[in-house]
């Protein structure tokens, strides 16, 4: 995936348009677009990625997850035990928990992407 494809997928989990997200962050309009073809802007990626909550390697493809290696091993640990899950506050499980969502979204994309080549 490339890092037009990746901001489409994020897009797209949140229900918006490319247009939208660029209205939504200021972005100049057709901006994101322009990205298949030429390199993103170091001051775009980083909105996007504050925006979205991942880092600027997720976007530009240098990292497969979209969080921090310490959070994604905080979740295996927590989840590990379900009972420390449950004590700690809501905000952090609700947070676990979406992380949790995106990361089978992203893989039912992929899976549906590799199906529809065949």
């Amino acid at each position: 995936m490339n890092t037009f494809q990746r901001i489409q997928y994020l897009a797209n989990n949140k229900g918006m348009s490319i247009a939208q997200l660029e209205r939504k962050l200021k972005l100049s309009n057709g901006s994101i677009a322009r990205w298949k073809k030429s390199a993103p802007s170091s001051r775009g990626l980083t909105i996007i990625a504050d925006y979205f909550d991942v880092s600027v390697d997720y976007l530009l493809g240098r990292e497969k997850e979209k969080y921090s290696g310490e959070e994604k091993s905080d979740s295996v640990i927590m989840f590990s035990n379900k009972e420390e899950f449950y004590k700690l506050p809501k905000k952090e499980q609700e947070r676990i928990l979406n992380s949790l969502r995106d990361q089978a979204d992203y893989l039912i994309y992929k899976y549906n992407t590799k199906k529809d080549k065949k």
